[in-house]
């Protein structure tokens, strides 16, 4: 209860000053994980929050599954489709030489690890976070395009990093019984399959019945948004009870409940996206109290180097590898290669990897992670307001090369039928004989 009370306590003197602050450098993030040092076991130790405890992996988990659900859900599709290359370059092409860069510079500099444990290393900080630096992805003033490219990398990465993470950990030879290549196999059909058949399931389920029972007229506004916000969690919930991956399962549950469920207004996830807002401070609270605080005693040139060269080196040469042909200048370049915070899902990650028992090298793990999303949120937040303020200077000219798209794809075509089938909205023409 004292925890619980401390982090509250926290949020409310935040939200009592967070206007003045939002025109500052200093970032929700950054005071956060500064008050979870703070009070953590490090400095007054005010805290009993463990980073090997099921509680404080599980309000990670659901912080993170929340944040999937809601990217995936609300991602502009028909804006992404006419604007599709640049985030799927960052995807298709700079997301791997990410992982690829960053596990082999673990190897090199990090001698406890080996070959899958610096896998692991490469995939758990290539996700991004926009909400690290969200001054750059709010400003009105940087090109929609670019926005648009940040906000669904940041949305997606997550949800193809999710799978890899526990792929790489059971290539270790860990996560419970496994050992043998068949149990290996089970175990990755597992994860893999019931996250993606459970999260298919319940976002189409919760789309079809929401959809049905608002135009019906028999929920509430109020409730409309609370039972949106239930899906990730039913998701993510089931998932786990049958040993499935949870966030896979909160991620394909927002891409199907998204297409689905057009019908609904984006307001209708209000709750669910204030509900992350503050699970994510509540996580970012935990990470400065059980991570970053223990963290400060025990860094090396070697991880420090290897922060360095994750922030500053290999995503924004793999960005620019991504983004040959393009056209872009050396600014949008460099402003799209730096603003690639590491925040909530590397997080979530590097405590799987300390609840793993047994795994090896899972503190030299977690002290790598910590120390470079430590970094990252410190450089990135006061980077933010001046780094989009002094692009968009320089884009000023640059026009929103939209082109013109089909109004709806095949795959879009698909799911709008469905949906209007399954609420009522069309029926279906009888073929006459």
């Amino acid at each position: 209860m004292t925890d619980i009370a401390i982090i509250s306590a926290c949020i409310l003197a935040y939200s009592l000053v967070s206007a003045r602050l939002s025109k500052t450098i200093i970032t929700a993030p950054i005071l956060f994980v500064a008050a979870g040092i703070l009070l953590g076991p490090l400095v007054l130790d005010w805290t009993e929050i463990e980073a090997a405890s099921k509680p404080t992996e599980l309000v990670a988990e659901v912080t993170l599954a929340l944040i999937l659900f809601n990217d995936a859900a609300l991602i502009d599709w028909p804006s992404l489709r006419r604007n599709r290359d640049t985030p799927l370059r960052l995807l298709a092409i700079a997301l791997p030489l990410i992982i690829i860069g960053g596990a082999f510079a673990a190897a090199f500099l990090v001698p406890e690890i080996k070959f899958w444990q610096a896998a692991l290393v490469g995939v758990i900080l290539a996700p991004t976070d926009a909400a690290v630096g969200q001054a750059v992805v709010t400003n009105e003033r940087v090109p929609k395009r670019i926005r648009q490219s940040l906000i669904v990398e940041s949305g997606l990465n997550d949800g193809i990093a999710a799978p890899l993470v526990a792929i790489f950990i059971a290539a270790s030879g860990i996560s419970g019984a496994v050992g043998s290549d068949s149990s290996w196999i089970t175990f990755m059909a597992k994860e893999l399959g019931f996250g993606l058949l459970i999260g298919a399931g319940v976002g189409l389920f919760g789309a079809v019945i929401i959809g049905r029972f608002s135009q019906a007229g028999w929920i509430s506004h109020t409730y409309e948004q609370i039972v949106v916000a239930a899906v990730p969690i039913v998701a993510f919930s089931f998932a786990t009870l049958v040993e499935g991956n949870g966030l896979i399962a909160a991620f394909i549950a927002g891409i199907t409940f998204g297409n689905i469920a057009r019908q609904l207004q984006a307001e209708v996830f209000g709750f669910s996206e204030e509900s992350a807002s503050v699970l994510m401070l509540v996580t970012l609270f935990i990470f400065g109290a059980v991570l970053a605080g223990p963290a400060l005693d025990e860094l090396s040139w070697q991880i420090a180097l290897y922060a360095a060269l994750s922030l500053l080196i290999i995503r924004p040469a793999s960005v620019a590898i991504s983004m040959i042909g393009t056209g872009f200048r050396l600014p949008t370049l460099a402003f799209i290669g730096w603003f690639g915070p590491r925040g909530i899902a590397s997080i979530v990650f590097a405590l799987q990897v300390i609840g793993t028992k047994g795994l090896p090298g899972s503190a030299e793990i977690a002290l790598v992670v910590t120390w470079t999303v430590l970094l990252s949120i410190i450089a990135h937040g006061i980077t933010a307001q001046p780094g989009a303020k002094w692009y968009a200077s320089q884009a000023e000219d640059i026009a929103d090369e939209d082109e013109d798209a089909p109004e709806h794809d095949e795959v879009e075509s698909f799911f709008r039928k469905a949906a209007s089938v399954a609420i009522g909205e069309d029926k279906p023409e009888a073929t006459e004989t």
